[in-house]
């Protein structure tokens, strides 16, 4: 797993690039007036998830107050196939020591290609970052499926790494054992020099994506 690079020009101008380019249709005839008109509100909660991004408390923020036309005008501006998301997904899986390298492997597991965007924070609660380009992260369909829409417990304890933010333990914690037949089996120690906190936050995403099963 590596520690990859976000996105660092301004997030909300982001937004306003991909608002720009989807158009009126049959079905939404007033789409583009309805997001201009909650653009003001967009702009605070984008600042709201820029200050919990530089310190890493996303955790902290409560979803926004839409009506249901707006969540799925929010949530129809997000298709990975779009120019605009293509773009950040060649931007974010650029190497980040590298960069004339593309890192396009899954940094969730190591182990798939990156062929979606997993929303660190759901659509599905927080449609207003449908699109915020800090809250996409390139990765594979399988992790993307396993995490669903689980960021945090019922006791509000993360569940999962976000490799934008969280700096991985130089100290080696997975290991490989073989037993008969050269049968690899993987598994978690925790080192000395790693806390609780830290530990208990690798083994969860470990465990949640089935990363040791999926290895051997």
């Amino acid at each position: 797993m590596l520690k990859i690079n976000s996105y660092n020009e301004s997030s909300f101008s982001f937004y306003k690039d991909v608002v720009s380019s989807k158009r009126n249709t049959v079905n939404k005839p007033r789409l583009k007036g309805e997001l201009e008109t909650i653009s003001n509100d967009q702009s605070s909660y984008f600042d709201v998830y820029d200050d919990a991004f530089s310190s890493n408390s996303l955790s902290s923020i409560a979803a926004g107050s839409y009506n249901d036309n707006d969540k799925a005008n929010l949530n129809g501006l997000y298709s990975y196939r779009s120019k605009k998301i293509q773009e950040l997904k060649n931007l974010l899986t650029r190497h980040p020591l590298h960069t004339e390298n593309i890192l396009n492997t899954c940094q969730n597991c190591t182990i798939n290609e990156a062929d979606t965007m997993d929303h660190v924070l759901a659509q599905t609660e927080f449609p207003e970052f449908a699109v915020h380009p800090k809250n996409l992260f390139p990765c594979c369909g399988f992790c993307n499926k396993k995490k669903s829409d689980k960021y945090v417990d019922e006791e509000g304890n993360l569940l999962f790494l976000n490799l934008f933010l969280d700096d991985l333990p130089q100290s080696q914690y997975l290991h490989v054992n073989f037993g008969d037949n050269w049968l690899p089996r993987f598994y978690l120690d925790q080192p000395t020099d790693v806390s609780d906190k830290v530990f208990n936050l690798i083994k969860s995403h470990y465990e949640r994506l089935d990363l040791l099963t999926r290895f051997s």
